[in-house]
């Protein structure tokens, strides 16, 4: 089936679960997530955002593919991807996940289930795991170091969440914008990546519109976005399963 290949770009707006090696290092995350908090307002800011859509195109193998995904909160998208004749839309409602592909005047729709269920759900998640830390103790982030991505010095977190999820998040020691997540395999190497550039503000809040999805260090596809919609009417009866 169609891979969902564009991964949402509203990560965290705050807080953090300390698991720090030492005290240095619990005082240098606070210090990280303070001014990352500081970047997009505070909490009450944060919670104004309540729903997304962003519009653009995503380039693999040089074709571009327009698509729209909307995003309400706390955890329902609907993706729209369009390639050629063949029009695929995925969505997830909070508990289920669906796929509707249709070409000319055939139209099919199916659930999702296993690893295609859990990826969208994991899509679908309007904040990330660094947010709202202590309403998720269950997750552990502890401090990695420093890195390079793009010519931009980073902190480097490394996150495990309760479904034993494994990540590694890059912050721009500058501004706290997240340059780049690495999900990770039980080894702790780098299996899917994805590299955000292009940050712009939009109604107050910074948004990357450049997205490069890597696997195996493999560029799969580059995501360009045209516009961003903050807050814009979405009723939760679009994110349902449409009927056959």
């Amino acid at each position: 089936m169609f891979r969902l290949f564009l991964t949402a770009c509203l990560f965290v707006f705050c807080g953090i679960q300390l698991c720090a090696q030492d005290s240095s290092d619990a005082f240098i995350i606070q210090k990280i997530l303070k001014r990352y908090t500081d970047t997009y307002g505070d909490l009450r800011e944060a919670n104004k955002l309540t729903a997304v859509t962003f519009q653009g195109v995503q380039i693999q193998d040089g074709i571009e593919y327009p698509f729209l995904v909307r995003k309400k909160r706390p955890s329902s998208i609907r993706y729209r991807l369009e390639k050629g004749e063949v029009t695929f839309v995925t969505g997830y409602n909070g508990e289920d996940g669906w796929l509707q592909t249709s070409n000319g005047e055939e139209t099919f729709v199916e659930s999702l289930s296993g690893d295609q269920l859990k990826a969208i759900k994991r899509e679908a998640r309007f904040e990330g795991p660094l947010c709202r830390h202590l309403e998720k103790p269950e997750n552990r982030i502890t401090l990695s170091g420093h890195s390079w991505v793009g010519g931009r010095e980073s902190y480097v977190l490394e996150i495990t969440e309760a479904e034993s999820v494994l990540s590694r998040y890059f912050l721009d020691v500058r501004n706290s914008h997240v340059l780049q997540v690495d999900q990770l395999n039980e080894e702790g190497v780098a299996e899917f990546q994805t590299i955000y550039r292009d940050y712009r503000d939009v109604k107050g809040y910074p948004f990357a519109h450049e997205i490069e999805n890597r696997i195996g260090g493999e560029t799969v596809s580059i995501v360009r976005i045209d516009s961003i919609l903050v807050n814009p009417g979405v009723l939760s009866f679009y994110f349902e399963m449409p009927q056959s």
